[in-house]
């Protein structure tokens, strides 16, 4: 089970076992994927099932181990995220469904603590990783978050006890993360608003309340139009901000394409940073946004 595998990630760090070289531990999650969502094992109710050679080749290349039987914690989220991250079932940590989104509204603005936080004292892979005798591991979290408020936002309903709970707090050194979501084309395109007074046509979407306030952005059926998500923006550790995080959109940056590529892109800009000081091991955990549709998330 994904208890048993995780966990045994949590032991081989926290253990006393020293290999020759320290192993480098990549997780890669994708979002409320279906088990017949890929290419391997296509069983889904349309029979469209997306291209996935780079998993395939990873499932039965010679070397790979394949889990027939690798179940998640819950079919959603919060909880799936929780136990990914602990190694332990969500329950424990009062995960029980997908923590608020607020109608996919803007991160300052929702109070997710409202459903739930991940305790800042748990035990993660990540605070495996830095206090693992193999080594002081260089810890890096990019893409989703949905386990609680960056930051602390002053706002009702914040969580009571844990009103901040963030990757850096359970042992992530580096840290860029989406609260709960983000389009999987162009995700903060929508924090760059636009007052259009003819907009054009309203797009495929399967998200209702679009507005027409976007610049060129991307939600649905690869059109480009006026028309867009909230904004829903990536935000990184900033102790010189009062927030102690700051948002891209802050800074003028927006992310231009696919949010998978700017996940990946991401993580390579670590690598390239961890290849001038190779003396540490790395963990790293990449939580794209796809492959859930038809709605950011």
């Amino acid at each position: 089970t994904m208890g048993f595998a995780l966990g045994s990630v949590l032991a081989v760090l926290a253990s006393g076992f020293t290999p020759a070289q320290p192993p480098n531990v990549l997780i890669i999650l994708s979002d409320d994927q279906g088990w017949g969502d890929w290419e391997i094992n296509c069983d889904n109710s349309t029979g469209y099932c997306p291209h996935t050679p780079h998993l395939m080749d990873l499932a039965t290349k010679n070397g790979s181990v394949y889990f027939h039987r690798f179940y998640a914690a819950a079919g959603i989220c919060s909880p799936t995220r929780s136990s990914i991250l602990t190694g332990r079932t969500n329950e424990r940590d009062c995960m029980h469904t997908a923590l608020p989104c607020c109608s996919e509204d803007p991160a300052p603005t929702c109070a997710m603590g409202a459903g739930g936080a991940l305790p800042t004292d748990s035990f993660t892979t990540g605070t495996a990783a830095k206090n693992s005798p193999l080594g002081n591991y260089a810890t890096l979290y990019v893409g989703k978050w949905h386990l609680g408020d960056l930051w602390n936002k002053n706002i009702p309903h914040m969580h009571p006890t844990w009103p901040v709970s963030n990757p850096g707090l359970v042992g992530f050194d580096k840290w860029i993360a989406t609260q709960a979501e983000a389009s999987n084309s162009m995700s903060n395109c929508g924090c760059f608003p636009v007052n259009h007074t003819n907009p054009g046509p309203k797009p495929p979407s399967g998200y209702p309340t679009i507005t027409p306030h976007g610049d060129r952005c991307v939600v649905g059926g690869g059109v480009f139009s006026d028309w867009c998500y909230p904004c829903t923006d990536y935000y990184y550790a900033n102790q010189t901000d009062l927030r102690n995080v700051t948002a891209l959109a802050d800074i003028g940056v927006k992310i231009p394409g696919d949010d998978s590529v700017f996940i990946v892109n991401t993580f390579a800009a670590f690598l390239d940073d961890f290849a001038v000081d190779q003396s540490r091991p790395f963990l790293a955990q990449l939580a794209l946004h796809g492959i859930h549709e038809p709605h950011p998330a």
